[in-house]
């Protein structure tokens, strides 16, 4: 997506993204009252499957969904609570690796801990692994992606 700001102003809200998405993950209100009527995601609902076409990307008319390599999207990064992983309990629990599609570029087992370990610059937020986790509360969530504070402006 365009960064903040430009994702907000660029978006024309057509809905063109979430008629070509595979999975049904993209949702818009028509109503406006969720998402200020964008495009939204709701990852434990249905996450993004990062679709081999990104035909999300290339349906986009107006440019705020830009064509990037998979490896560049960024739509969070997922957080662990490890209290409440099975792993912290002993079970070799690997669901949210097996099913990342960047796999172990974006999450690991740590050698050192054996918990799971979420690299943030290989992480894209899908969801994904945060759909298939078994735990209640959830141990993986993704937290929406917010671009850095520029310091000069900040």
């Amino acid at each position: 997506a365009a960064p903040d700001g430009q994702f907000e102003s660029l978006c024309s809200r057509s809905g063109a993204c979430v008629k070509v998405c595979p999975a049904q993950a993209i949702k818009i209100d028509p109503n406006g009252l969720i998402a200020d009527g964008l495009p939204y995601i709701v990852a434990a609902d249905q996450p993004c499957v990062v679709c081999d076409s990104l035909a999300c990307m290339k349906s986009c008319p107006t440019g705020a969904l830009k064509l990037v390599d998979i490896a560049a999207i960024r739509m969070g990064t997922a957080k662990v609570n490890h209290t409440t992983c099975l792993r912290h309990r002993g079970e070799d629990c690997r669901l949210c690796i097996e099913i990342c599609p960047l796999g172990e570029a974006a999450i690991t087992i740590s050698e050192d801990s054996g918990q799971v370990r979420v690299k943030t610059h290989g992480c894209i937020g899908c969801g994904l692994c945060e759909s298939r986790c078994p735990t209640y509360p959830l141990a993986i969530i993704v937290i929406p992606w917010t671009p850095p504070i520029d310091p000069i402006i900040a």
